[in-house]
């Protein structure tokens, strides 16, 4: 039983042309491996403040019988550049709701060095990209010292557009990157319209990971199961299986979970099933960072009868929302304070973000963009683990504790759109 916790194109008038993800070329690889531990300071603070944010936003989501997933790392990146344009009100409500202490300095250093040490598009194993960007209206006053300290800690170059006479083409050209950056996965995270004369900044963050099993599952045995959805309906799914599996278990009177190693043994991947009579939305109600730490810190190391669906969907969402309730308001108003940014009166026109995934035999493939558009005012026994209802699932890195998805399996055969 397991549940799931798992982040705009071509600058001409051209007719656009979204690049196939199934058909990407081989490239070279490096066969690297990180340091067993970082030596990155106040690591543990940070990702604990990331986690501490995804858990808080997911239980602002409307997520009840539909299949969820997101990036809060792309997330917490993207807002991460925005916070170090806030003043006044909204820099005190930006660091509550990103659990920044009061050495956002050290907050914003780490964040940075973290991304870099995460940053892993050429390994052989696995490859995880992340990537930042501004794009900003072509003379438009920005403070200088922004946008040196956006590109020096985030590596977030400035990219320069005209939204005023080309909205459109300067959407276009945001995704054109962030499509690139997610190996086509996300080709259009600002929809047509979303862009406008009165954008003056797009902050995007993009991150895509390509991480195969350990022990990949053989395709031969994977077989259509009975699976029982958040709805109630019992279905039969292709259902990967494997009868003698190294895994970490976890389990107590709420849940059971199971996590698996990607190559490289950095990378996890931690199913949560609610037990029988639990309902998916009751683990979540209980989901909080304490519980999420107990699973991750008290798992043991068996070998598993693993049984796992097959599943691959998208989520879109607007998170002006979510962010105004877990308490940014200011932001998304006039009375927005952005003037570490500009002298200029500007606000917050839309946070939003776009996280597709991909799980089968050979492993997990997953891409999400983040974008802020800123606009003028206005040896133990083998036990048996199966994800045969709905269920939560984490993505994390485990030598530095950041959440890098998190995402929810309402239904597996409710596939992409």
């Amino acid at each position: 039983m397991l549940n799931i916790f798992l982040f705009s194109l071509a600058c001409s008038q051209k007719e656009e042309v979204v690049p196939n993800p199934d058909d990407q070329p081989e490239l070279e690889c490096e066969d690297t491996t990180r340091a067993g531990e970082t030596s990155i300071d106040n690591i543990e603070a940070v990702s604990a403040s990331d986690v501490a944010f995804a858990l808080d936003l997911w239980a602002e989501l409307d997520t009840k019988d539909n299949n969820q997933f997101i990036s809060p790392y792309s997330m917490t990146s993207a807002l991460g550049m925005l916070h170090l344009g806030a003043a006044g009100n909204s820099d005190e409500e930006m660091k509550a709701v990103l659990n920044i202490d009061e050495d956002d300095a050290a907050w914003h250093g780490t964040k940075g060095l973290l991304t870099q040490e995460l940053h892993q598009p050429e390994r052989c194993d696995y490859q995880l990209s992340i990537a930042n960007r501004l794009f900003a209206q072509d003379g438009y006053p920005f403070q200088t010292e922004f946008l040196e300290e956006v590109d020096s800690i985030y590596g977030a170059p400035v990219q320069t557009v005209d939204f005023q006479v080309d909205a459109e083409g300067g959407r276009q050209e945001v995704n054109a990157w962030v499509s690139d950056q997610t190996k086509g996965h996300i080709p259009e995270l600002f929809k047509a319209g979303t862009i406008n004369e009165a954008t003056r900044l797009v902050l995007a963050n993009a991150i895509y990971l390509n991480a195969p099993w350990a022990t990949p599952f053989k395709e031969q045995a994977t077989a259509p199961a009975s699976f029982l959805t958040e709805a109630g309906d019992e279905i039969d799914v292709p259902t990967m299986f494997n009868g003698e599996l190294d895994m970490r278990y976890f389990s107590d009177e709420l849940m059971t979970a199971a996590t698996l190693q990607y190559q490289g043994d950095e990378l996890s991947m931690t199913f949560y099933v609610p037990n029988e009579g639990i309902a998916l939305t009751d683990l979540e109600a209980a989901f909080g960072h304490e519980l999420y730490d107990r699973v991750q810190d008290e798992q043991i190391y068996t070998l598993g009868e693993v049984h796992i669906p097959k599943f691959e969907f998208r989520t879109e969402l607007s998170l002006n929302e979510p962010l105004s309730n877990l308490g940014m308001p200011s932001l998304f108003t006039d009375e927005a304070n952005l003037s570490n940014m500009s002298d200029e009166p500007l606000y917050v026109k839309s946070v939003v973000h776009e996280a597709w995934i991909k799980v089968e035999e050979k492993g997990t493939e997953a891409a999400a963009a983040t974008g802020v558009d800123v606009g003028v005012t206005s040896m133990p026994e083998t036990q048996y683990f199966a994800a045969n209802r709905a269920f939560l699932f984490t993505i994390q890195d485990d030598l530095t504790g950041s959440l890098l998805f998190m995402g929810r399996v309402a239904d597996p055969s409710a596939g992409p759109e």
